[in-house]
């Protein structure tokens, strides 16, 4: 598994993955890496390591119980009472970003 590993031992990997000439996602199946973990150490290399580009997103749960997700920015509000999807929630972000140029 990847958990754990620091800059020098990705650096070592993404070296791997270029010198293996294999799609990223046979070198992945291979070393037992998520292509998702691939793909952001990629970017992030691509970057520069750049200062992530994520935002603390408050959240809070309504007494009943109930979950509640509250995304605020500058020109909206988007709220999910209950339970929603993880991918629903990335891609929603997602779309926010592209937008917010």
């Amino acid at each position: 598994m990847n958990k754990g590993r620091n800059p020098r031992e990705w650096k070592g990997i993404l070296e791997s993955l270029r010198k293996s000439g294999k799609s990223k996602a046979a070198f992945c199946k291979e070393n037992n890496i998520p292509l998702s973990t691939l793909q952001y150490h990629l970017l992030k290399r691509k970057k520069g390591n750049k200062s992530s580009n994520l935002v603390k997103v408050p959240f809070s749960i309504e007494r009943s119980g109930a979950p509640v997700l509250r995304i605020k920015t500058d020109y909206c509000m988007i709220e999910f009472t209950g339970y929603i999807e993880e991918e629903a929630v990335k891609s929603l972000l997602r779309s926010l970003k592209a937008v917010s140029i």
